[in-house]
């Protein structure tokens, strides 16, 4: 028999935002490179250094400074000209859109009786700029990877994440995950959770209210 979600659950990037690759378009672009090019320099950076990059990023474990400069130096190295992303996190959020039709449905479940909780891989020097983006009081519940030390989709974070919910009285089976990130989904599932794949936001609102049917 199927539990009654009680509490939504979302991820922030590329699901209350744009999409993460439109705002990498548009960053590389910003700095006359292309995405592929990003990619391709994080990927190097991070086989060089032994761990990937972006993931020591949102845990904490490097600063947004160490990650601009090492960039900024193997894109030097593949372009043979000199590249310098300055003012990473301004140029970041410049590039990030808020998703105003899924934010707009949000008061919409609250009003309804659902916990609601943001669960996010964030970066600890963005905290102030992400968290002005969204609505963040209207959640019980805020899990970033960068205060935990462990992201999406290690098991640890959603153990985290289960926790605080139950102490709100929410069981794992009770909880509907929605994440951009197939892998993110499949973490949620494994965890006990219900997860929706978001692909975008008229269809996940369907998936959304399909879940909360009685």
């Amino acid at each position: 028999m199927d539990v009654t979600i009680k509490a939504v659950l979302f991820d922030y990037g590329g699901v209350l935002t744009n999409p993460i690759e439109e705002s990498l378009v548009t960053f590389a672009s910003r700095n006359g490179l292309t995405a592929g090019q990003i990619n391709a320099a994080v990927g190097a950076v991070s086989r060089r250094e032994g761990y990937p990059l972006m993931g020591a990023l949102e845990t904490g474990l490097v600063t947004e400074i160490e990650v601009a400069r090492k960039v900024s130096a193997e894109l030097s190295r593949a372009t043979g000209r000199s590249v310098e992303i300055v003012e990473y996190r301004e140029q970041w959020f410049g590039c990030r859109l808020p998703n105003e039709a899924l934010l707009d449905y949000l008061p919409e479940l609250r009003d309804r009786g659902y916990v609601l909780g943001l669960l996010t891989n964030n970066v600890r020097e963005w905290r102030t700029s992400w968290r002005a983006g969204v609505p963040v009081s209207l959640f019980d519940c805020v899990v970033d990877s960068s205060a935990e030390g462990v992201r999406k989709p290690d098991p640890a974070f959603y153990r985290v994440a289960l926790d605080r919910l139950g102490r709100l009285g929410v069981a794992p089976g009770a909880c509907l995950m929605v994440d951009d990130v197939a892998d993110n989904c499949a973490a949620a599932a494994g965890a006990g959770m219900r997860a929706i794949r978001f692909t975008g936001t008229e269809e996940a609102i369907t998936a959304i209210e399909r879940e909360l049917r009685p």
